[in-house]
């Protein structure tokens, strides 16, 4: 299968947001429930930029998605592109 470049940045920026031990807890939190990333500091005691890190990379590769709420801004899994991958 031949891909444009886009589409191989595309993939390359998929798997390596879920190439992370940090991220993959972060993915299993949200199979859960949706977040905002307080909750996910809490729910994995590691500091705030580092998730903030971590939440970049899961969206750029299209693994999260998220959505302003007031003060707040939650994230959910895009289930679609990723629960073929992780189960």
């Amino acid at each position: 299968m031949l891909l444009d470049d886009a589409q191989i940045k595309e993939k390359a920026d998929f798997f390596k947001a879920l190439g992370d031990e940090t991220r993959i807890r972060i993915i299993g939190m949200l199979l859960i429930d949706n977040l905002c990333m307080c909750e996910i500091v809490a729910g994995l005691d590691v500091p705030t930029s580092t998730i903030s890190h971590h939440l970049k990379i899961l969206e750029r590769g299209n693994v999260i998605e998220s959505q302003k709420e007031g003060r707040y801004t939650v994230y959910y899994l895009n289930k679609d592109s990723v629960l073929l991958f992780i189960q």
